[in-house]
């Protein structure tokens, strides 16, 4: 993919979001800079930053995908009350060897993530 202003301006977006937001976040706070860009284009881009390993693209089950600019090995834990996610530093690093070898496939990634209830949610609660 070439290097197109909106597509700088979506990477420097995600960069600078802390908060793992979807394409519709993304979409939000580049259009007043892109007045004119799509939704589509915004999801295009994204995609594109995902395959090219610019960004992380982090798959929610029932929801939205999310994006993270945070390439270093990592886990992620989600709240399942209001759907935060935050980075978790990861305390180890699973050896993957042991599934190639038990069914075949060559791995590409390991993504780890935990689920729970935030700090905000457990105050909402009480």
């Amino acid at each position: 993919m070439k290097n197109t202003p909106q597509r700088l301006i979506v990477e420097q977006t995600v960069q600078k979001m802390h908060d793992h937001p979807t394409a519709d976040d993304v979409y939000e706070q580049v259009l007043p800079q892109l007045p004119t860009i799509s939704k589509a284009t915004v999801y295009r881009i994204l995609n594109a930053l995902d395959e090219e390993g610019v960004l992380r693209k982090i798959r929610v089950p029932g929801s939205a995908d999310r994006f993270d600019y945070q390439l270093s090995p990592h886990s992620h834990i989600r709240c399942v009350e209001c759907g935060r996610i935050e980075d978790v530093q990861s305390l180890f690093l699973p050896d993957s060897g042991w599934v190639s070898d038990a069914k075949g496939y060559q791995v590409l990634r390991c993504m780890m993530s935990f689920e729970g209830i935030c700090p905000e949610c457990l105050k909402k609660q009480k």
